[in-house]
């Protein structure tokens, strides 16, 4: 359990976790976060700023995720542990229905596998 004062002691340590790694994995937390609806768009947005520091995007990030409350500071957690664990190629959780009346929903819950899936692809993708 992660309560909001919890988060804010450890702020520091989230900051150092968030830049520790490269770009590519803050997007995947930020994927996460987004697919578990924890993120709005505008929030996503927000976060997706070229140019700035990983470390300016890192503190917004908990900003933003604090002001949540404690469900998505526990997510930010699952997110990063997730992150961690997805250097490996994450599967698709659940079933792709090709004939689901919710398509964006659906492609949005399985967003950081389809981002991790296609990231070594993109070229041939867009060739397709």
């Amino acid at each position: 359990m992660c309560s909001q004062e919890a988060f804010q002691a450890q702020r520091s340590q989230l900051v150092g976790l968030l830049v520790s790694g490269s770009l590519e994995g803050f997007e995947s937390i930020l994927d996460w976060l987004l697919s578990w609806e924890v993120l709005s768009w505008e929030d996503y947005e927000g976060l997706s700023l070229l140019g700035q520091p990983l470390s300016h995007l890192a503190r917004r990030l908990l900003d933003t995720v604090w002001k949540k409350g404690a469900w998505g500071c526990q997510k930010l957690i699952a997110a990063v542990q997730g992150a961690q664990a997805d250097s490996q190629s994450p599967e698709l959780h659940g079933h792709w229905d090709p004939h689901s009346p919710h398509p964006a929903q659906d492609l949005q819950s399985h967003r950081p596998a389809i981002v991790r899936r296609l990231y070594s692809h993109v070229e041939g993708v867009l060739d397709l």
